[in-house]
């Protein structure tokens, strides 16, 4: 049941907004038609029926994408690779086609796959929800009351499809069948998955044309992450089908005979999801602990050594008679090819020699134990001549294997996307870890974290998307600095007098943080909707030669001449000075966000807006140490309990 309704809800919820890229199909001048011109296929949609009809194992059903359209009305042909500017055109794999099924030029049948493909990812996507759900929720009441059959009485996953009564599935095919023919039919003229009963985020509520331009990002996102969850949910149905689990056990494994081994820690506990130590092979298990504990420490090394040859190389010559300097090799990937076979020789005889006599695993020793090697697997031999570090107190042994190999199978991942990143972008340069962009030099980039992008808004240096972004963020700093100030001041002083005395509402009277919102009449929001209305249209805007947060008649902090404050705006004319205020005001703001999120996380969970909020009290105010200016300061509430 589950699934169906996954599948049912992805329908109805399909967004326009995540559609392919119009501007990209435009610049293939001969495929004009995917954009809805006079030529268009026939067929409006790819069908809902048939793959919900089998829950969601049909997105492992692709076969409309299979399907080859011998049509009457021969369509040109178009040069192989036609289709390559199309949406869901990314890295790594590009545009992928290893069957060769467009390379017809066919844009009616690549237009259908195409609508296929859409819909098949969004049922996907909320299948893979729909199998996760209703092992943690499911609804109250009835599914069937003349049956006396519950919701909770449907098992999870492929079993429900025959609990399901013959009514219930009558019901489900005519809800599809309704938004197939009427709120979501595929119009000749929109774009595959454009639906002219939907809008942004698939709400009807807010119906508008999709910007393919604008949002080819999300629209290429919404193809890559409906492949990958056609995937998903095709692993899940069959491991369902063939194990029976719908559970946390489906994707995280349960019991173990290993389950009390090194490397069984928070937040995942026994992690074996392929299943491979579940026969309790304990040789099996002892082989791949130490391939593990080999690999995570060679991995180790590998991400040190991605980062130092950027800093620091070796004097001299990698090869005299060929006339290489350590200094002339490129880094990373590019290295391979320029390394001297004799130089991969005497690496493979090196790596062969450790195996073969200083790594060489005994039996009667644990796994990444050898001879002569202590921590990390450092100790004697023909390079270093030293005492291995050992330690004698168990518990800390315990501790500092734990955290090998925990720091080892972060290795494993780092240098994986390290590789992965030089290989695509090609960098193995600092911005590789510390993302560098064209906005460096602009106010905000600060210690400790210096100019911090990790999303890469600001990746392709356009100024005026910059400039926008910075507008924001210090109207939504100024406006976070100013309420992060209204969550305290009215625990201390309310506005006398009424705030609507028509309904005989005083200020008093309104309970503060988020109990107010439902308090304040109707009449109340829409004055402050007009108010800041009105300061957006008039006093705050923004005029294109003057730096964002800048304003006519207003200074620091935005704070100067209105219909309310009559004085003139703080400036400051030394620029080392207001350089300084700036950078302040943009770190505080971003403080001040962040500090407003946790005060309305916390009165919506705990409830609390008064000064306990941020001076937590307890039974032992009157001991010693309490005193001026923070009073009883137990920010952790370790004395709570009175104990």
């Amino acid at each position: 049941m589950a699934v169906t309704a996954a599948a049912a809800a992805g329908a109805m919820w399909a967004s326009s907004a995540f559609v392919p890229s119009a501007g990209k199909l435009a610049n293939a001048p001969v495929v004009q038609g995917l954009r809805g011109s006079s030529s268009q296929s026939s067929q409006s949609s790819a069908g809902s029926l048939p793959y919900l009809a089998t829950g969601a194992a049909a997105t492992a059903i692709l076969a409309s994408s299979h399907r080859r359209v011998a049509s009457s009305t021969s369509c040109k042909a178009v040069p192989k690779g036609a289709f390559e500017t199309e949406g869901g055109v990314t890295k790594p794999m590009q545009y992928f086609d290893p069957l060769g099924m467009a390379k017809d030029g066919d844009k009616e049948v690549f237009r259908r796959r195409r609508i296929a493909e859409i819909k098949n990812g969004r049922v996907a996507m909320w299948a893979c929800m729909g199998y996760i759900a209703p092992e943690f929720f499911r609804w109250p009441g009835s599914c069937s009351p003349s049956l006396g059959l519950q919701f909770t009485d449907i098992p999870n996953g492929v079993a429900a499809l025959g609990k399901v009564p013959a009514e219930g599935w009558a019901q489900i095919g005519i809800f599809i069948a309704f938004l197939e023919l009427f709120p979501m039919r595929q119009d000749k003229d929109a774009v595959p998955g454009d639906a002219p009963g939907f809008g942004k985020l698939g709400v009807p509520l807010f119906a508008s044309k999709c910007d393919p331009e604008g949002s080819a990002k999300k629209l290429d996102s919404e193809l890559n992450n409906g492949r990958l969850a056609m995937i998903a949910i095709t692993g899940m149905v069959t491991q369902n089908l063939y194990f029976g689990t719908t559970g946390p056990a489906m994707w995280i494994p349960g019991a173990s005979a290993f389950e009390g081994e090194l490397g069984v820690q928070a937040p995942v506990g026994f992690w074996d999801p392929l299943g491979l130590s579940a026969d309790g092979d304990v040789d099996n298990f002892r082989r791949r602990r130490g391939v593990e504990l080999k690999h995570g420490r060679i991995c180790m090394l590998a991400c040190v050594g991605y980062i130092i040859p950027e800093y620091f190389r070796w004097p001299g010559y990698l090869s005299p008679e060929q006339g290489i300097k350590f200094a002339d090799v490129p880094h990373g990937i590019a290295a391979v090819s320029k390394v001297p076979i004799e130089g991969w020789l005497q690496i493979g005889l090196f790596i062969g020699h450790y195996e073969g006599k200083f790594f060489k695993q005994e039996r009667d020793r644990a796994p990444g134990d050898f001879e002569n090697y202590g921590f990390l697997g450092v100790g004697k031999n023909f390079i270093l001549n030293f005492d291995p570090v050992t330690f004698s107190d168990p518990e800390v042994r315990q501790k500092k294997l734990a955290a090998e190999i925990a720091n080892g199978r972060l290795a494993m991942v780092a240098l994986s996307a390290m590789v992965f990143q030089n290989g695509t972008v090609g960098t193995t340069g600092p911005e590789m870890w510390l993302p560098s962009g064209a906005f460096e030099g602009e106010l905000g980039v600060q210690a400790p974290v210096g100019f911090w992008d990790p999303l890469g808004l600001s990746a392709d240096g356009d100024v005026d998307n910059f400039r926008r972004r910075r507008g924001v963020e210090l109207k939504h700093g100024r406006i976070c600095m100013l309420a992060c100030v209204g969550y305290i001041i009215p625990e201390y002083f309310r506005w006398p007098g009424y705030l609507s005395p028509e309904q005989g509402i005083k200020f008093a009277d309104v309970p503060h943080g988020i109990a107010a919102v439902s308090k304040v009449p109707i009449e109340g929001w829409l004055q402050i909707g007009l108010f800041i209305g009105h300061y957006e249209g008039k006093f705050f805007k923004q005029e294109r030669d003057r730096a964002p947060g800048d304003f006519e008649n207003y200074g620091f902090l935005g704070v100067g001449k209105n219909f309310i404050l009559n004085f003139d705006p703080v400036t400051f004319s030394d620029p080392e000075v207001r350089q300084k205020k700036l950078a302040a005001e943009i770190a505080n703001g971003r403080l001040a966000m962040v500090a407003l999120s946790a005060m309305v996380f916390q009165n919506g969970t705990v409830g609390t807006t008064g000064p306990e909020m941020w001076l937590p009290s307890g039974a032992f105010e009157g001991e010693l140490g309490v005193q001026a200016p923070v009073g009883f300061w137990d920010p952790l509430g370790l004395s709570a309990d009175g104990d």
